[in-house]
């Protein structure tokens, strides 16, 4: 759920468990219930997720699948058939993955395996990262360079897979560096500067694109989650200008919390559950009970 409320109505609250890595917020959480989440590693569990977020972002923006599809049916099932269709050129032309250079900023674990799946599907990858070695190139890249904005010069597609801690990698400097096509897909809130990333789609006219899945504040910022009553506003993931642009597609953090997650989180809950009733320790614990009883013994 999003966001805690009315909590203290709740006499024999023990426990508050998350059903993901955001938790709610805790002032409003009474200080005799534990607050715990869920959170894999995700160097063992979420490269490959996030990864394939990346590949399917581009796939989404070189096909607009869905797009063409609506745009084939009012027009192809109509009287007037096939007057009201653009040309075929129009209707059909599209980029393909061996037309693209794949840039990734932040050369690690996501960004291997990003780069394993976009050069599998005929992409020339290239890539950065702080510290070497550069020379040879590990495979598949075609370079590896300290330097970020030769990635931002060369690629058709930037992707950011740096740690989230590196703040401002998508800044007004390096996002004027792109090419007027480019398409963005940063896996972490942290690495972009969303006033700048703003400013760049509105001044692309619509050729700049990006895909967005985490976000700078509200119910859907991570790590420091501020999700709760009054609702409106103060929970929104971004300014509302983001809601204004075709050229953005926005998600709700979907990238690792795939069919395996939530199932891994059902038994994460239910394991808690055992323990809390067991006066066992509790597994993801954010903040711990305060007062006696089950909640804070063995914990």
């Amino acid at each position: 759920s999003y966001g805690a409320t009315n909590l203290t109505a709740l006499p024999a609250l023990q426990l508050v468990q998350a059903s993901s890595y955001f938790h709610p917020d805790l002032p409003p959480i009474p200080t005799r219930a534990a607050v715990a989440n869920f959170s894999p590693d995700w160097h063992q569990y979420g490269s490959g997720p996030i990864a394939e977020f990346c590949i399917a972002s581009i796939f989404d923006h070189l096909y607009n699948l869905r797009g063409r599809a609506t745009a084939f049916k009012q027009c192809a099932w109509t009287r007037s058939a096939p007057s009201q269709c653009s040309s075929p050129s129009e209707m059909t032309a599209h980029r393909t993955w061996a037309d693209l250079t794949v840039g990734i900023v932040g050369y690690g674990p996501i960004g291997t395996e990003v780069a394993r799946r976009a050069a599998a599907l005929g992409a020339k990858v290239v890539g950065s990262r702080p510290s070497g070695p550069f020379n040879p190139p590990p495979s598949p890249l075609t370079w590896l360079s300290p330097d970020n904005d030769r990635v931002y010069t060369d690629a058709d597609v930037v992707v950011v897979t740096a740690p989230g801690s590196l703040t401002g990698l998508l800044n007004k400097t390096g996002l004027a560096l792109m090419k007027r096509s480019v398409l963005v897909v940063p896996t972490s809130a942290g690495n972009v500067n969303f006033p700048d990333l703003l400013d760049a789609l509105k001044a692309s006219q619509g050729n700049m694109y990006a895909y967005v899945d985490e976000w700078p504040a509200g119910c859907w910022h991570y790590p420091n989650t501020s999700c709760a009553t009054p609702y409106g506003g103060a929970n929104w993931p971004a300014s509302l200008e983001y809601t204004q642009l075709e050229n953005l597609v926005p998600s709700p953090g979907l990238a690792m919390r795939d069919n395996l997650f939530w199932e891994n989180s059902a038994r994460r809950a239910a394991a808690n559950l055992e323990a809390l009733a067991a006066g066992g320790a509790l597994e993801g614990l954010i903040r711990n009970a305060t007062t006696e009883g089950p909640a804070a013994q063995g914990m």
